[in-house]
């Protein structure tokens, strides 16, 4: 298996219909990749819903996992350990990706290298992308320049969609369920060290990223929540560098950790400007 690609997904709506058949209609041959769908929190109806389209697409090789534990970072660990293929991918159950997606990112592969691809924004009920979508504008920079400084690369390397990443980087590292937000830089930080090598996939790799009211990324927390997370967020951003300060890249290890501070003062003035 060449490609295990990594959904988790919550009481989803019909987006992760959109997700689903962007896979389905991947021109990557079937064969050389696998879909790891892994439902968190509750079953019902979402479970039969899921496997009835599975049914409806008995060509796609699709592994269905049901879990009590609800957190999108279980689920990606859930995922992982049940993954067969030789590089990882993750999408986002609100997320879709163009039908070159997988070839394309498979084609500008190597053993000892991570693929970047291009990714457009779009908000839920609004026509057209965002033009100032930074990963988007990173993936135009980055790959004229073939850029291979991950601190330059790092508005698309820091989360986990978005590229396609060698299982081996991967071994002995999961995501951390302690981490309510900021949860998935953490990982790519922590898994940096293993990374030589960036490439970028050709522009026909695209992943489109839904931005949603009530999802995860736009509900309001309060300030304690910030406060809290964003401590113990930089303690293991220290943890992880300090276990190995030298294989890390440290211009990069400096910027994670000025970037937590700098999001907790912007979620600090959002929340006060919001009551």
């Amino acid at each position: 298996m060449r490609i295990s690609v990594i959904i988790p997904t919550y009481k989803p709506k019909e987006y992760l219909w959109e997700c689903l058949e962007s896979l389905a209609g991947q021109t990557l041959d079937r064969s050389h990749f696998e879909i790891i769908l892994v439902l968190n929190g509750c079953n019902q109806p979402w479970a039969e819903e899921i496997k009835s389209w599975i049914q409806a697409h008995p060509d796609i090789i699709i592994k269905f996992i049901q879990t009590d534990q609800p957190g999108v970072s279980n689920a990606r660990n859930i995922g992982l350990s049940n993954a067969t293929g030789q590089f990882i991918t993750f999408i986002d159950d609100d997320d879709y990706v163009s039908p070159e997606y997988l070839a394309a990112l498979l084609n500008a592969s190597k053993e000892d290298t991570v693929v970047l691809s291009d990714s457009r924004a779009f908000v839920d009920g609004i026509e057209g992308y965002k033009d100032s979508y930074t990963p988007h504008l990173a993936y135009q920079n980055c790959s004229k320049q073939n850029c291979q400084n991950i601190l330059h690369a790092r508005a698309i390397f820091n989360g986990p969609c978005m590229k396609l990443i060698p299982m081996s980087f991967i071994h002995g590292f999961s995501f951390d369920t302690t981490i309510p937000n900021g949860e998935d830089a953490l990982f790519m930080f922590s898994i940096s060290k293993n990374i030589k090598k960036l490439s970028y996939a050709s522009a026909a790799a695209i992943y489109y990223r839904r931005y949603r009211e009530a999802s995860a990324t736009t509900a309001r927390k309060s300030k304690f929540f910030w406060i809290k997370n964003a401590i113990r967020l930089n303690n293991k951003f220290l943890s992880a560098w300090l276990s190995a300060p030298l294989e890390y890249n440290i211009p990069f290890a400096c910027n994670r950790l000025l970037a937590n501070i700098k999001g907790l003062a912007w979620h600090l003035k959002a929340n006060h400007l919001s009551t």
